[in-house]
């Protein structure tokens, strides 16, 4: 899956990026976002390759879904939310939440 362009220009945003961040807290997901647009069924395909994903939603340049226990979602972001996102643990946080509700 790192192979696949959507994933290797995305990050790691929300809760996982902050516990990475700070070194504690375990979070359960992956939360990635990326600049680049990506095809959906394209990417879908590759992530079922990896393992046991089980598909929960499926949206424009969004797909999200678990492994195991383990959710994982992609979309497109916009630039200001991308830069933000990538220059402070904190920020990374606060916009997660705000993006989420």
């Amino acid at each position: 899956m790192s192979k696949n362009p959507a994933i290797q220009n995305a990050y790691l945003a929300g809760e996982t990026a902050v516990a990475l961040q700070l070194g504690h807290c375990i979070s359960y997901d992956l939360d990635f976002f990326t600049l680049h647009r990506f095809e959906e069924n394209s990417l879908l395909e590759k992530i079922e390759k990896v393992g046991d994903f089980k598909l929960e939603k499926i949206a424009w340049e969004t797909t999200i879904g678990k492994f195991k226990d383990v959710k994982f979602s992609i979309s497109i972001t916009n630039t200001l939310f991308f830069f933000l996102a990538r220059s402070s643990a904190k920020l990374t946080f606060l916009i997660s939440e705000i993006y989420q509700q």
